[in-house]
């Protein structure tokens, strides 16, 4: 069995529509977990698909199942030093897919222990800097524009 993590993570933004308005829903991590706001993220199983990887963290992290789609965004980030260790001593970033997940009537957020609070928000009135990464607001920013051609 293989001790290390795999370099491939996911990142899903879900939405809703309430009354007329599109809603993304941010979850904030808990503080040893960095305490940054963030959709739903989370890692790739060895031989999983990135798409049912992404369905399993949104039901995993919120509770909703349901299909997300891809916004066929993908980047890297550096791996930081504290998480080193999780990674083969030859991997040097992580590979993340971006999602967006409609779960408009699926019922109440149901966090796990990764998270310490949640917020719905139009994307007028989400504050880009309570995203932690350029990478993260740019996939917030086409997942609007994704939802927005629909």
């Amino acid at each position: 069995m293989n001790q290390y993590r795999n370099p491939v993570q996911v990142n899903v933004f879900p939405y809703r529509v309430n009354n007329g308005q599109i809603e993304f829903l941010l979850m904030r991590r808990l503080p040893h977990g960095g305490g940054f706001w963030q959709g739903v993220s989370g890692g790739v199983l060895l031989d999983e698909d990135v798409t049912l990887a992404a369905e399993r963290e949104l039901k995993e992290e919120t509770g909703f199942q349901t299909e997300v789609q891809s916004l066929d965004f993908i980047y890297s980030y550096p791996i930081g030093e504290k998480d080193k260790p999780k990674y083969a001593p030859e991997v040097r970033e992580v590979i993340e897919h971006a999602f967006v997940a409609d779960v408009s009537g699926l019922g109440q957020v149901t966090l796990s222990r990764e998270h310490d609070a949640f917020k719905w928000l139009r994307f007028a009135d989400i504050d880009m800097k309570d995203l932690c990464w350029p990478e993260n607001q740019e996939a917030l920013k086409r997942a609007w524009k994704y939802i927005d051609s629909l």
